[in-house]
């Protein structure tokens, strides 16, 4: 008798024994918030991304493709910003008008070295720190370099309203090739450039505004990186975006949690 109340309580136990392990001590733990948007709302992806020893990567490249509900692309290929600590990568964006779950696909690689370089312009563009150069017509970026290896600009600044953009175009063969487009909606604008021949370390950025708007330039970088890269695997964070006009709130129980390191 006694033998079969073990072998029950065992059976009974090893479930429970096994999702505390899993759920609270083996998995890393991390409150996800912010997913939840209306239309209007400053929203944030964002992503971990760790080694083969689960330790923060600092100087990684991770491109980003966010796609609206009907699978036509909100965000196309954008290379997102480094915060310089936890391996923590971001892209910034308004929540559209369209309602619904937005996939997001990130995929970063581990370059052998990377390099940043600073606009000779302004110090106000080194870090997005919230002091910003206001823009109302064309300016040149210029960096103290040369482009010898793959390589993206990085450029992030908000608009006064929902109809101003700028495009941003760079020096290729003495002429000016279109590079990339900042919009109300998606102020962070960074593109890889594979092919880096020709290519001058100039940008100019060519805002369209309103008598009375202006482009609050925040940040202006210049990445060149090697072609030799490892790819990623370990990341954490992403998955989807909801735009609704009656915002849920995350809890616990909704979504399992990982820590970040």
């Amino acid at each position: 008798m006694w033998k079969e109340i073990a072998t029950a309580l065992v059976v009974i136990l090893i479930p429970i024994l096994f999702a505390i392990y899993y759920f609270y001590i083996k998995v890393p733990r991390m409150h996800v918030f912010g997913t939840e948007y209306s239309p209007g709302d400053e929203g944030k992806v964002f992503v971990q991304v760790l080694s083969d020893t689960y330790t923060p990567v600092d100087n990684a490249v991770c491109n980003l493709n966010v796609y609206y509900p009907d699978n036509t692309k909100f965000v196309s290929n954008e290379a997102m910003i480094g915060l310089g600590s936890r391996g923590l990568y971001f892209y910034n964006f308004i929540a559209p008008n369209t309602t619904g779950v937005y996939m997001v696909d990130i995929a970063c690689t581990y370059p052998n070295f990377m390099v940043t370089y600073y606009p000779q312009e302004s110090t106000a563009l080194y870090a997005m720190d919230g002091v910003t150069l206001s823009i109302t017509g064309t300016m040149n970026i210029t960096f103290n370099t040369t482009i010898y290896s793959r390589f993206y600009g990085t450029f992030y600044g908000t608009f006064s309203k929902s109809t101003n953009y700028a495009d941003i175009y760079v020096l290729k063969d003495n002429s000016w090739e279109y590079y990339c487009q900042m919009t109300y909606y998606k102020p962070t604008c960074a593109k890889i450039v594979e092919n880096y021949t020709g290519y001058s370390a100039v940008f100019r950025i060519v805002p369209t505004l309103g008598p009375k708007d202006k482009l609050d330039m925040d940040l202006a970088n210049l990445i060149q990186y090697n072609t030799t890269e490892q790819v990623m695997t370990n990341l954490r964070g992403g998955g989807e975006i909801h735009v609704s006009y009656k915002k849920t709130v995350i809890s616990d129980i909704d979504m399992p949690q990982a820590r970040i390191i």
